[in-house]
């Protein structure tokens, strides 16, 4: 939790991408001790073309009610993150930060590549369904 709570006082961090432990998805912007913060207007509208149109949308359509929440202990593991840097010397700063503290047990940046090798396949016996990777 605090390697991901980390994250979102970095300033190249945009949010996360994840649901709760069922089927929900959200998008998270903001985080407190014991929940993350979310948007979730769940209303479509057709696209602005231009700024002046801002003031005749339904208030609803742009944003929620108020803060929708949810508890750290709800959140599904499988997790987007989205960072946005400017340039290769922020990107290094970035990669140096994750790779710190709480946020260096989330993340692992590495130097070059994995190299990975190849496995082949192979069936043990045709009655069973057993299948060893070599």
């Amino acid at each position: 939790q605090k390697g991901v709570q980390g994250c979102f006082s970095l300033p190249q961090f945009q949010g996360l991408a994840s649901g709760n432990n069922s089927t929900s998805a959200h998008f998270f912007v903001a985080t407190s001790d014991d929940r993350l913060v979310f948007l979730d207007p769940h209303i479509t509208l057709p696209a602005l073309s231009t700024l002046e149109q801002i003031p005749g949308m339904p208030e609803s359509g742009l944003q929620a009610r108020g803060p929708l929440y949810l508890r750290w202990g709800s959140l599904n593991p499988s997790v987007c993150m989205g960072f946005l840097v400017h340039s290769s010397e922020e990107f290094l700063e970035l990669c140096a930060t994750l790779s710190q503290g709480d946020m260096g047990q989330v993340f692992e940046v590495l130097e070059r590549a994995p190299v990975y090798v190849a496995r082949t396949e192979e069936t043990y016996d045709e009655d069973d369904d057993i299948v060893v990777l070599q």
